[in-house]
């Protein structure tokens, strides 16, 4: 397979996190990844705001930055990380547990007040 190094890496840390959390018969694990830019010449402190109803585990940047193990809880939007972007490219991979029902996530990404991000945009691939 002639995949960019990142997506080796993207696979790598499914199979890790695969084998360390999920280990339950009947669980699947969603991999959900984006890329954040930051158009600012200088850092943005921003928050990414998450829901979750089964387990998760976030990565920014290749490490991992909010992690929990639980099962059929409400799905509410209680798990918020900080972040300090720099100016450029960030990924963000969300591994999701699905213990059954519904797989529900949901995400956010706002400026530590709660405004809207200006300068920050998502995107599925990298502008060149």
């Amino acid at each position: 397979m002639n995949l960019p190094v990142i997506w080796w890496v993207v696979l790598l840390l499914v199979a890790v996190q695969v084998a360390l959390y999920w280990r339950r018969a009947g669980s699947f694990v969603w991999a959900l990844a984006t890329w954040i830019e930051n158009a600012h010449t200088e850092s943005v402190d921003a928050l990414l705001w998450f829901a979750f109803e089964d387990g998760w585990s976030i990565w920014l940047d290749g490490e991992e930055v909010s992690h929990a193990l639980r099962i059929g809880t409400p799905i509410l939007e209680d798990t918020i990380v900080p972040a300090r972007l720099a100016p450029g490219r960030h990924l963000l991979l969300v591994l999701l547990e699905d213990a059954g029902g519904a797989a529900a996530f949901s995400a956010r990404l706002t400026l530590p007040d709660g405004s809207a991000a200006s300068g920050l945009r998502t995107a599925s691939e990298p502008r060149e």
